[in-house]
Order: structure tokens, then sequence, then C-alpha cells
């Protein structure tokens, strides 16, 4: 049976693209339009007439320069100054923000390797402007329902019409902190602006930052980057609200907060985080969740836009681990919201009456909630995994019946889209078996992908095997062609951390190819969600708290034991050819497992590897090990792994990318740097830099990055 080739099977490879079936990347609806992002391009559809797949292909598009602060366009072809040609290479666009302006015009904004502003007419159906931007983060901007656009500017604020004609500045004092997104996008926070319903307010974060650590990276530390260490001084944080039409700005600090008596505790300032930040319907107020540093704590609050005074405390949440407060609060009338909650051990939904102060749950059971969609008067979408641990379903959930009813039908994951106005839909699906559909509002569109599963050089399996009374799901991606009698080298592919879940009943769900790289080479691939996983509950991811890798390394043990003695593979596997692959988190988890696992490995791949959680940023790290102080610290040094590191008796190879903002190039250097301090450990390590990446390797060279982990397994098993 032929192979997938590396270039076809990975990311980034040359024939990647046309190798898969074109799914949408990312949806937006507007108005009774359609927005798709693909991975060359985006498509406009409107609901009468959905000629999917037809899409604009960003590189065939002729685009204007446009300079944001200066204003200045230049055409493509001319120079942005003497060094630097305008070149449309336009690619992967990841992320848009689409809005609809009288009269008949789409204004998308679509985040690629470039900043694109898009200008759309629906009446004549066609592009009427397309400019590159010459600044913008995917969190910078906002559209407000009128088509006005709102972006940081230096020490402030600009707001722009559709076509880049700047409307107002306005500055804010330089004391008061950078216009930035706070919290190293922890808390669930991913929006810098928030556009009030009225259009008239803008509400946005401000982050000082001045008393954190600075440290190098990239190649030859080319640039300093702020990174909040664990124990370490963190970011203060404040909210700006700017009045479009008054002019006055106003400021949310919770410092001034009076003490609530009513509250379970007093609140720490110092190094809180705010999140959450959602406006009243009527524009007057903002609601947000104040988090103590110490993450056990939070208030929910509400504030006077006009002033940015403190208003009233709605409700709190404590724990002896942590709450962790990741979504906004969904209003479904003038005074009733929802919002939610772990509180009984799963996320579930609850309301919440402004005007009676009434706080009811309006969810339960033993399944969780990944995610609220649009919310109308009394009617508010969301999905769970209540009919599939490892899928996804879409509900609606009526506020005045308190009813909810399943709105998928077939077993798998629904990605669901909807407009709040026009009422128009659009639910994505597939499963393991079925590449699924697009379903355009009852018009059903089959996707179809070019390697059909019986072609394939290999086969998926997915079950689960019961450890501590818990159903631990475990994925097998196995040769298509397994002879009898014959022994496999196996591979593991680990990750092990919270807020990811491996192994979801999608089509097309893996590790971006490695594990069908692998099992076509004739090798064993499992992987497993073991405790400390998403979408499980709290009492199974709490299990890692102050103890950060030990329920993932007995888990593992115990799948192995169960490989090796009670499975249907078991006659099949080698255990002395076994290879463990993680990035991440689940590089962190590889050495953990050579350090710590019962069974030997002879290699271990680590990409990407936190390796002292010291050295790890604030907010994620004292979430699982706590504020790290002399309390804690015997906790922090016991899961250092260079306090471990003597222990290694099988070879190591260890992977980073210089400009790694997210696990600092430091970590592997750390671990280098004690082992070569201990005799004769450095003839076990090995080492490979790739430089000019971030936290893991994107585009083209991911197909080094494959062939090179690929090389070094093969060397060794």
């Amino acid at each position: 049976m032929k192979k997938i080739d590396l270039e076809e099977l990975i990311p980034g490879g040359e024939k990647y693209e046309s190798s898969q079936y074109l799914r949408p990347t990312y949806v937006r609806i507007c108005h009774e339009h359609y927005i798709l992002l693909f991975p060359d391009g985006f498509g406009i559809y409107h609901k009468d007439n959905i000629q999917y797949p037809r899409h604009y292909v960003l590189k065939d598009l002729e685009m204007t320069y446009l300079d944001i602060h200066t204003k200045y366009s230049y055409k493509r072809g001319s120079n942005l100054n003497p060094n630097q040609p305008i070149q449309n290479d336009l690619c992967n666009p990841e992320f848009c923000s689409v809005d609809y302006t009288e009269p008949n015009i789409i204004l998308v904004i679509l985040v690629s390797n470039k900043f694109i502003r898009i200008v759309y007419d629906t009446k004549r159906k066609k592009i009427i402007h397309s400019y590159i931007l010459s600044y913008f983060y995917e969190t910078d901007y906002k559209i407000n329902r009128k088509g006005i656009i709102a972006y940081p500017s230096g020490f402030g604020i600009e707001i722009s019409d559709f076509e880049g004609h700047k409307i107002d500045t306005f500055k804010i004092p330089n004391n008061q902190g950078s216009i930035e997104l706070p919290s190293r996008n922890e808390f669930g926070i991913d929006k810098l602006l928030f556009w009030s319903p009225d259009a008239q307010k803008i509400a946005f974060y401000l982050t000082n930052d001045r008393e954190v650590s600075h440290f190098p990276v990239g190649d030859l530390a080319q640039q300093n980057v702020t990174y909040p260490f664990a124990g370490e001084k963190s970011e203060t944080v404040t909210i700006g609200i700017i009045d479009t039409v008054t002019k006055k700005v106003a400021f949310i600090d919770c410092k001034q907060d009076p003490v609530i008596q009513e509250a379970q505790q007093t609140i720490c300032h110092d190094n809180s985080y705010l999140t959450g930040i959602t406006w009243s319907p009527d524009s007057n107020h903002i609601l947000l969740f104040e988090l103590e540093r110490s993450q056990k704590y939070y208030q929910a609050k509400k504030y006077s836009a006009e002033t940015g005074d403190f208003e009233e405390f709605l409700f709190d949440e404590a724990s002896p681990t942590y709450v962790e407060p990741e979504y906004p609060f969904y209003f479904i009338n003038e005074h009733q919201f929802v919002y939610l909650s772990q509180a009984t051990g799963h996320n579930h939904l609850y309301s919440y009456d402004l005007t009676t102060k009434e706080r009811q749950q309006i969810t339960s059971g033993d399944w969780d909630i990944n995610g609220v969609y649009v919310v109308k008067k009394n009617l508010f979408y969301y999905s769970s995994s209540q009919r599939n641990r490892i899928g996804n379903d879409i509900y609606s959930f009526d506020f005045t019946t308190q009813t909810s009813t399943l709105i998928s039908q077939e077993i798998g994951t629904h990605q669901y889209s909807i407009d709040r106005k026009s009422g128009l839909w659009l639910d994505q699906y597939s499963s393991m078996q079925n590449p699924g559909h697009l379903n355009f509002n009852n018009h059903i569109i089959p996707l179809h992908c070019s390697h059909k599963r019986k072609n394939l050089p290999y086969s998926i399996e997915v079950d689960t095997i019961s450890i501590d009374n818990d159903p631990i799901y475990y994925k097998a991606i196995l040769p298509k062609k397994i002879t009898e009698k014959k022994k496999y080298p196996v591979v593991f592919y680990i990750y092990g951390g919270p807020h990811v879940q491996l192994i979801h009943d999608e089509w097309g769900s893996s590790t971006k190819g490695f594990e069908e790289m692998m099992a076509q080479e004739g090798y064993f691939v499992f992987m497993i969600d073991p405790h400390g996983s998403a979408k499980r509950g709290r009492a199974f991811e709490e299990k890692i708290y102050q103890n950060i890798n030990v329920p993932q390394v007995a888990d593992y043990d115990r799948f192995i034991d169960w490989l090796l003695e009670e499975s249907p593979y078991k006659e099949h596997i080698n255990p002395k050819k076994m290879a463990i692959y993680g990035w991440s988190f689940g590089g962190y988890m590889t050495i953990s497992m050579l350090l710590n696992s019962r069974h030997t490995f002879q290699i271990g791949v680590a990409g990407g590897a936190v390796v002292d959680w010291r050295m790890y940023e604030v907010m994620y790290t004292e979430r699982y090990m706590g504020i790290r102080n002399a309390e804690t610290e015997a906790i922090y040094k016991k899961f250092d792994m260079k306090e471990h590191i003597h222990k290694l008796k099988t070879p190591l190879y260890l992977i980073h990318c210089d400009s790694d903002t997210t696990v600092l190039w430091r970590h592997t250097l750390s671990l280098l740097k004690k082992a070569n301090s201990i005799k004769n450990l450095c003839t076990l390590i090995d080492y490979y830099v790739f430089p000019g990446h971030e936290h893991n390797v994107r585009g083209r060279e991911r197909v080094a990055l494959m062939a090179k982990v690929k090389g070094v397994i093969e060397r060794y098993v």
C-alpha cells in the first residue's frame, strides 16, 4: 500500500493543502452572508446563493498597502521604504473580524501572515477595496455595529472608518499602563477592546508590566520580552472606558473598591486578574470577574461605565485548589444573565437576576459545557459533551420554560455558528469515520477527503480502559496490514496537561500528522487522555494540583501494563522497542516518563519542554502549583526536572525554538547545563534548535521538524 508523502501529510508541506478536503478554518456570519476562512483565502456567500467551495485566494487579490498611522497608501509593487518592497505572499488566514455597515457593505479584517482589510459590496457582489495594513494584532481591533474600527496607537486609541480615514484619537496617560492584552491569554482573555452595544463607548485593558522581568529571545537575542515568572512580580491591570461622544475617559481600578461585607472573604487586589469583561445591554455598566493572584477566589462585580466606580457586588466563588473564570457574562434580557462555573464539579450554566439577586443552577450532570453561543432574548445555545465525552453537541436552552433541546443529530463533533440578528446558522460536522458536512441553515454540503479511509496506510481505533474507576480514553493508530506473530515497535504521543484533550471524535483528529507518519512506517502509535486532561470535570483535572506529573505517569504506566498484558495488541507489541514524544507540557511529560516510569523507553523526544516551573509564567503555573513562596518552594523543587535528571538511563533528544516566548529557551538550556555537571550524563542527551520559530515549528519547516523526530526515533527503535 502506497505511503503518504510527508509533503502531503504534514501541515506546511508543498502538497498538504491539495491533499485535504476543504473545511473552513474559521466561520463568521454577518447579516445574510456567511464568511468562511480557508487555508489559502476566504469565501463570502449569500444565504440564497452558497457557491461553496468557490472562494477568494489571497495571493490573487490586488492589494493596497495602508499605513494606519500616517494614512499613506501604496499600490502593490511600490516601496514602503527602500528595503521593503510590497509582496502579496498572503496565506493561512487564522482569524477574522466582521461587521455589516450600511449601505450594502461587509467589512472583513483577516489575520494572516499580514493583516488584511477587505471591503465587500453585497449589492455588487464584489470586493471594492483590499488593503494590507501596516499594523495590527488579532486582538488589537474591534469593529462596532456601525462599521467603525477601534485600535491602539501609541499611548492611546484611534478610531477610523472602514476605508481607514481617522475619525478621532484618544490619548491615555502612559502612567496608566499600555493598551495591550494582559495575563498571557489565560482566563479566556482573547480580546483587547470591547465596544458597547450602543456603539458609543469602548472598554479596553490597560496593562502595567513595568516591574515584570525582561528576557531575551530570538536569534542572537534580537528582542526582549516581558515574562512574569512564578513567584515574582506580575503585571497590574485596570480597565479603561472611552465615551466617543462626550470624549470622557474613565478607569476601573479594583484597588479603589470598598470592602464588601457580604462576600465570603476580602479579596487581595495585589496582582489580581480581571477577566470576563461584559457590557450591560443598556451600555451603562460593565461586569467583570476579579480573580485573586492565588486563583482560589474570585468576585463578580458591576461598575459604572461613566465613572468607572464600583457599583455592586454580585457573587463570589472559592476553592481550596483553584477557580478559573474563563467566559464572560451572557445577558438573556435587560436584567438577567447566565455564566459558567465548575462549582458543582463540572462546567455548568447558572443564571443571575440583577433585580432580585437570585442565582440558580440551570444545567447539571456528569458532563461539561464546552461553550456558549449566541444568546437571543430568553434563548441561548451551548455546546457540551453530554452525549459523547470526546465529541461536541449543540443544544438550545429556553429560559422561559427552563428546558434544553438537542439541536445536533449525528454522533461526533459539531462546531456551531449563529448570527444573533438574522438567525442564520452553520453547523460543521464530522466524526472519526465520516468527513462530515457543512449545514447552512438546512442546506447540507457533504465534505470529501482525497485520502479515503479504506485507502489509508494506517487504521485508527478508539476505546477506554478503567483507571481508578475513571474511563481513560486511548487512541491507537496502527499499520494497515499487521502480520501475524510479528512484533512491532511502539511510539507514544504524550501531552497530559490541563486545557487539552487529545482524542476527539472528529475527522482528521491528530497531532498534525505525527501519528499517521509513524504508523505508516510500521509503528504502533498510542496516546491517552490521562487524569489532568480537559473536559472531564474538576476532580479529574485537579489530581495534578501540586502534583503536576504524578497522576499522568501513573496512568501511562497502567496503560502500558494493560497493553503488554491484556490488550488485543499484546501479541504484536515489542516492549524492547518503545519511544515517547511530546511538545510543551508534553515535552515536560516526556522527560517525566523517562525519569519516573516503571517502563523503559529506548528514546524520548521532548520539544519546547517546560523543565522548571519556577521559570514558567505566573498565571498558569501558580494555578496548579500554588503561589511560589517559602511554603511551596519544596513543591516547585520536587517537580523541577533538573533535580531528577541524574536518574536518566536512556537517550533523551531535546528540541526547542529560539524565539519561544511561551516556554523560554532557557528551560532546555538549563537542563543541558545541569546534565553537563554530572559525569557521563551528556552522552545520553542530544539537542536541536529551530531558529526563528516560537512555541512550535510551523510553515514549511514543520515538515523538517517531523522528519527530524521520525529520524531520531528510527535511530533508536
